[in-house]
């Protein structure tokens, strides 16, 4: 379930940074917390256990948009006049999303980067029509990562625009994201994943690729990680694409990677 939430500063004038991500993922378990205590600690410490241990979340969400905004010194710089919104899913719905919204309605507010925000309405936003290959766009960087071995020790590597190997990664996350929530294997386990090539012939490398910090301004616990952010196309399991829109695309994605939408 996707949900697209309004929102419009407190103050007279707000400054975020950049790389409020964390800040927002913070918040929105924070709301959970408010509502169910023992759901919102379960989720941020334990999630759902996937294939070899490792937990899933299970949400994700965008980039928060603001059509009107000012960028000074590192900060975007928005108005108490102006509204900004952003998109939030999950198939948790009676567990994460549930919770959340009446989270949202109780407390009226929600604080990112010690910037309180009003609630100004909450909507849902329709399931689109999936189809065996569709255009995608990316509403926040993607994360594709997998292990590798490197100077005799096994560390994640994480996927470049252009890297062989990246559609069957795209693949093999989603895989193990539907193996997780549904505990059975997709009616059509094949997808193919391309970046939209006259996009990237167009743009530098740099340019395909956002650079988040997490955990901005605590030196001993920054954590720089880079996504892919360039439209793409899917073809191949509809039930593979309705996972990659609902708990989004790649790792990361409860920090605010792997928000996607249709590309009409």
């Amino acid at each position: 379930m996707r949900i697209k939430i309004f929102l419009s500063p407190v103050s007279k004038v707000c400054r975020i940074p950049f790389n409020y991500q964390y800040s927002l993922s913070s918040s929105l378990y924070q709301l959970i917390y408010s509502v169910d205590e023992k759901y919102a600690s379960e989720l941020h410490n334990n999630g759902l256990k996937g294939e070899g241990g490792k937990p899933l979340k299970f949400f994700t969400f965008s980039y928060l948009f603001t059509p009107q905004k000012e960028i000074k010194d590192n900060r975007i710089i928005v108005n108490d006049h102006n509204i900004c919104y952003f998109y939030l899913s999950s198939p948790l719905i009676d567990g994460f999303v549930k919770n959340v919204v009446i989270g949202l309605f109780e407390q009226k507010q929600i604080n990112i980067y010690n910037e309180n925000f009003h609630i100004i309405r909450v909507e849902p936003v329709p399931i689109p029509d999936f189809a065996s290959e569709m255009n995608f766009k990316c509403m926040s960087p993607f994360v594709i990562s997998t292990m590798r071995e490197h100077n005799g020790s096994v560390k994640p590597h994480y996927y470049r625009p252009g890297d062989s190997g990246l559609s069957e990664a795209v693949n093999n996350n989603l895989l193990r994201k539907y193996r997780t929530l549904y505990q059975k294997e997709p009616q059509k386990k094949e997808l193919q994943f391309a970046l939209d090539q006259s996009y990237v012939q167009n743009r530098k490398l740099k340019k395909l690729t956002k650079l988040i910090t997490l955990k901005e301004g605590h030196e001993k616990q920054e954590t720089k990680i880079r996504g892919i952010f360039a439209p793409f196309r899917m073809t191949g399991s509809v039930e593979l694409m309705k996972i990659a829109w609902d708990a989004g695309l790649g790792t990361h994605c409860s920090q605010g990677f792997g928000s996607i939408d249709i590309l009409n």
